[in-house]
């Protein structure tokens, strides 16, 4: 059985409810159409091999950190109780909202687990637990799925028939 063809197999075992992939898979098909995917995998052996990327677990890394950097880690809270909205970051440092995510993602970038929550309570914050970070992770996962079916979605577009029929109504509009 060559590549492919183990591919639709663990595909038609999947849709018959037989096999389950991994968990980051299964967030996957939850954000996804099965159906599109199931196209996809069957149609694109690539793909489905990317989707599999692993991420060597790394150390945290405070060496050579920015004096605004080790700033940014004395303010944020330890912990979901108290969080620190985005605001005041931009405040206490005088800069504007990309500033601020840009230095988070650098300090996550090293090994460093800030999250954030995104409901009433919405801040960033250091996780103390393990289900601290879980709860923070959710905003991130949520994003996840609505850019990976939004990007399902404009995929499946027929660009010829879009064209075709905004042309067609455009006409009506003017």
């Amino acid at each position: 059985m060559d590549k492919q063809e183990y591919k639709r197999a663990m595909i038609a075992l999947f849709e018959e409810g037989r096999y389950k992939f991994d968990d980051t898979h299964i967030e996957k098909l939850m954000a996804l159409d099965e159906v599109a995917l199931a196209r996809k995998l069957a149609d694109d052996a690539d793909w489905f091999d990317q989707t599999k990327v692993v991420y060597e677990p790394k150390k945290t890394d405070f060496t050579n950190l920015a004096p605004s950097q080790k700033d940014m880690l004395l303010m944020l809270p330890l912990g979901s109780e108290r969080t620190l909205p985005r605001a005041d970051l931009e405040m206490a440092f005088k800069t504007e909202k990309r500033n601020i995510e840009s230095r988070i993602e650098r300090l996550k970038n090293r090994a460093i687990p800030i999250v954030a929550l995104k409901d009433d309570d919405h801040g960033y914050f250091i996780p103390r637990t393990q289900e601290e970070l879980e709860l923070g992770l959710r905003a991130y996962e949520a994003q996840i799925k609505t850019s990976l079916k939004m990007i399902t979605v404009l995929r499946n577009i027929d660009l010829e028939e879009f064209h075709e029929k905004f042309a067609e109504e455009k006409k009506k509009w003017v």
